[in-house]
Protein backbone atom coordinates (compact mmCIF):
# COMPACT_ATOMS: atom_id res chain seq x y z
CA UNK A 1 0.00 0.00 0.00
CA UNK A 2 1.36 3.39 -0.96
CA UNK A 3 0.62 6.68 0.82
CA UNK A 4 1.90 8.55 -2.23
CA UNK A 5 1.74 8.28 -6.00
CA UNK A 6 4.42 5.66 -6.89
CA UNK A 7 4.45 6.71 -10.53
CA UNK A 8 5.49 10.24 -9.53
CA UNK A 9 7.66 9.49 -6.51
CA UNK A 10 8.93 5.95 -7.12
CA UNK A 11 12.46 7.22 -7.73
CA UNK A 12 12.56 8.68 -4.21
CA UNK A 13 11.77 5.22 -2.80
CA UNK A 14 14.46 3.62 -4.94
CA UNK A 15 17.07 6.18 -3.79
CA UNK A 16 15.99 5.78 -0.16
CA UNK A 17 16.39 1.99 -0.37
CA UNK A 18 19.87 2.41 -1.92
CA UNK A 19 20.87 4.81 0.88
CA UNK A 20 19.57 2.44 3.57
CA UNK A 21 21.39 -0.54 2.01
CA UNK A 22 24.62 1.50 1.79
CA UNK A 23 24.30 2.55 5.44
CA UNK A 24 23.83 -1.07 6.49
CA UNK A 25 26.82 -2.21 4.42
CA UNK A 26 29.23 0.52 5.56
CA UNK A 27 28.10 1.82 8.96
CA UNK A 28 26.55 -1.14 10.81
CA UNK A 29 28.43 -2.75 13.68
CA UNK A 30 27.59 -5.33 16.35
CA UNK A 31 29.03 -5.21 19.90
CA UNK A 32 30.99 -8.38 20.65
CA UNK A 33 29.06 -8.81 23.91
CA UNK A 34 25.66 -8.47 22.15
CA UNK A 35 25.84 -9.72 18.54
CA UNK A 36 22.04 -9.56 18.42
CA UNK A 37 22.22 -5.73 18.52
CA UNK A 38 23.13 -3.51 15.60
CA UNK A 39 24.50 0.01 15.91
CA UNK A 40 25.04 2.51 13.13
CA UNK A 41 28.33 4.41 13.26
CA UNK A 42 28.64 8.15 12.91
CA UNK A 43 31.22 9.52 10.56
CA UNK A 44 33.28 12.63 10.02
CA UNK A 45 34.81 12.74 6.57
CA UNK A 46 36.22 9.25 6.09
CA UNK A 47 36.56 8.50 9.83
CA UNK A 48 33.97 6.25 11.45
CA UNK A 49 32.91 7.13 15.00
CA UNK A 50 31.71 4.16 17.05
CA UNK A 51 29.93 5.40 20.17
CA UNK A 52 26.73 4.55 21.91
CA UNK A 53 24.85 7.09 23.98
CA UNK A 54 21.45 8.57 24.65
CA UNK A 55 21.01 12.28 24.04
Amino acid sequence: MYAYDPSRFGTYKDRWVLAADSSIAHLASHPSSRPDLTFMADYMGTNLIFESQHR
